[in-house]
Formats: structure tokens, C-alpha cells, sequence
């Protein structure tokens, strides 16, 4: 797609970036959406990333975004620290078009110049294989939970054979449904509906 344009987020867009966030995950996972509230609070985050937050800009508009924080991966000889990027968005009517795959590989072209031994995910197997992400439980990496199929893993240092330990899960992932609920009406309203796709339940009000 010659007339997209891949570059550094500006602060000024910040509202602009999450109104894209919140229509790209609208009714996709739940009954409305949270990830434009997770992509607000990773601002001021510690683990925010600002160097590695991206949009995709085509005709002078905001279609795609992606943004990476720091991870940590608890093993028995101490803390890994490792790479996670999301929420991943592309406005609706640009998807399929492979804006998504742009905004990760440039991404991941610069963060493989880094010293950061891999970058963790939780996503869809069968779509992030292409960047060559694989699946965590063969490196020995888990969730508090235990193995978990949609942890993923690009592992960035071939001196890194193993990554035996725990993904720990940073409290600004967990967003409280009345936190959600007060950021969005912020947003125009919007209908929620509850879809048979949909993985989280959640209100419609």
C-alpha cells in the first residue's frame, strides 16, 4: 500500500488514536470495548514504550495504530525483561488490507536491533505465525494460570534457547467494568450488542 505512511504517534493525537481503538474493538470481544481505556492508562504507564508507538496514516488520516510496553517474565534464577505490544488496531474499513501487518512488521524491524531477548503476546496463533511468533509453551513460558495457548512468543536472541518462567501480567491490563463504563461516556454513545463470537460477557448498558 504505497500511500500509507508508517510513523511515530504524536501527543496531540493521543484522542484521536483511541476513538480508532474503540471502533476497531467495538462488540469484537465483549458487548462494547475496553481497549481504548487500556490504550489512555498506557500513557502514563511505567511500561509504556512512547519510542514504539506507531500509527498508519493514509490520505493525511489515522487508520492503524500499535503500541509496545516492557514485560517481565518471573523464571527460578530471577526477572527477564521482554517486549509486549497491543492493542493492534486498523480502523473497520480499512481492515484486510494488510495495514495490521505493516504497523507489526515495521515495528518489529526495529525492535530486533534492540537487546531485548523476545516479545510476548497473547493473540490468535494462526495470524501472528506469519511474523514468526510461536507458541510460549515450547520455550516453557506460561501464565500464572499455567500454559495458555494464546501466549505467544517471538524470541529475539538465538543465545535465548529457553524462557522457562512465568509471563507476569501487569495490573494495568485489569480495567474494572465501572472504570470502562464512566471513560466511555466520554466517547459518543454507542450500542452495545452481545455477539455468539464474543469471549468476555459484559452489560448493555
Amino acid at each position: 500500500m504505497s500511500d500509507l505512511i508508517i510513523r511515530k504517534e504524536r501527543q496531540e493525537e493521543a484522542r484521536e488514536v483511541e476513538e480508532l481503538v474503540r471502533d476497531a474493538f467495538w462488540d469484537k470481544y465483549m458487548p462494547g470495548c475496553s481497549e481504548h481505556l487500556l490504550t489512555h492508562k498506557m500513557r502514563t504507564s511505567s511500561i509504556f514504550i512512547p519510542e514504539l508507538s506507531f500509527v498508519a496514516e493514509k490520505e493525511n488520516k489515522i487508520v492503524g495504530m500499535i503500541c509496545y510496553t516492557k514485560g517481565k517474565i518471573e523464571t527460578a534464577n530471577g526477572q527477564m525483561d521482554v517486549l509486549s505490544f497491543g492493542p493492534v488496531a486498523v480502523l473497520p474499513v480499512e481492515q484486510g488490507k494488510g495495514i495490521g501487518s505493516q504497523l507489526i512488521n515495521h515495528s518489529l524491524n526495529l525492535v530486533k536491533k534492540t537487546k531485548a531477548k523476545a516479545v510476548v503476546i497473547y493473540g490468535d496463533f494462526d495470524y501472528y505465525k506469519r511474523f514468526g511468533f510461536e507458541h510460549a509453551e515450547s520455550y516453557g513460558l506460561k501464565t500464572s494460570e499455567g500454559f495458555f495457548d494464546a501466549l505467544l512468543v517471538l524470541k529475539l536472541d538465538e543465545k535465548t534457547e529457553r524462557l522457562d518462567g512465568v509471563f507476569v501480567d501487569e495490573d494495568l491490563f485489569n480495567l474494572p467494568s465501572e472504570e470502562v463504563k464512566a471513560f466511555d461516556a466520554s466517547f459518543p454513545k454507542r450500542q452495545k450488542h452481545k455477539l455468539p463470537t464474543q469471549i468476555f460477557d459484559g452489560p448493555l448498558d
